[in-house]
């Protein structure tokens, strides 16, 4: 019989037992999906009950010239000093509209985070069987949805579904606008604005990128 009082069997049982509501939506990809205070809220219990602590530390690391949020989630066990810990990266946006260099570190200190904690206990925001059987509501709310945005998340939406199907994938999106693919999400929701500004600008400098090669 396995000691429930190893950090090994304690570890198995969180992951079994930590059950992560989803409370955000996205009005974008019209999904629910779960957020890094979502996480740590359900973890507490978890680590009363089994006597444990989840720490979380931040470094900044420099790639390719790129500045990258590595972080490192630790499970450790109080009685015992053991740990279990994973590393998660996420890259700071090139372009920063309306957000100073501290808030930008931390948005991506927040998806760093939220990687790492989704990789350690098995977490993921795709497709699970509570959102297949809401499938058909979801549907029925996408029309209802689509009414609720605003001008520039429908011209967003426009674009985005453009390019998709006459240009390159949605990944090759993300890329061009070299940004993250939460990222681009977050300013959907909150600076539809801002965003449509910055995909205007740079698809606009790609087109002219191509027409001096051609």
């Amino acid at each position: 019989m396995a000691d429930i009082n190893t950090l090994k069997q304690k570890f198995l049982n969180m992951r079994t037992e930590l059950k992560v509501k989803k409370s955000k939506h996205s009005d974008f990809g019209n999904y629910d999906y779960r957020s890094l205070e979502d996480i740590t809220e359900a973890l507490k219990p978890l680590e009363q009950k089994y006597n444990v602590v989840v720490l979380i530390e931040d470094e900044i690391i420099e790639i390719s010239s790129r500045y990258y949020v590595q972080a490192t989630v630790m499970l450790i066990d109080i009685e015992s000093d053991e740990k279990i810990m994973t590393k998660a990266y996420a890259r700071e946006c090139e372009t920063k509209p309306k957000m100073d260099d501290s808030q930008a570190t931390g948005s991506a200190s927040s998806y760093a985070r939220k990687y790492a904690l989704s990789a350690l206990f098995g977490l993921d925001d795709g497709v699970d069987s509570d959102s297949i059987a809401d499938a058909e509501k979801r549907a029925e709310k996408a029309e209802e949805n689509a009414s609720k945005l605003t001008k520039e998340q429908k011209e967003i939406t426009n674009m985005f579904n453009h390019y998709v199907k006459t240009t390159g994938t949605k990944e090759d999106f993300y890329k061009e606008l070299k940004m993250e693919r939460e990222i681009f999400i977050n300013n959907y929701n909150n600076k539809p604005k801002d965003l449509l500004q910055q995909i205007k600008r740079c698809l606009q400098k790609n087109n002219e990128k191509k027409e001096e090669v051609s």
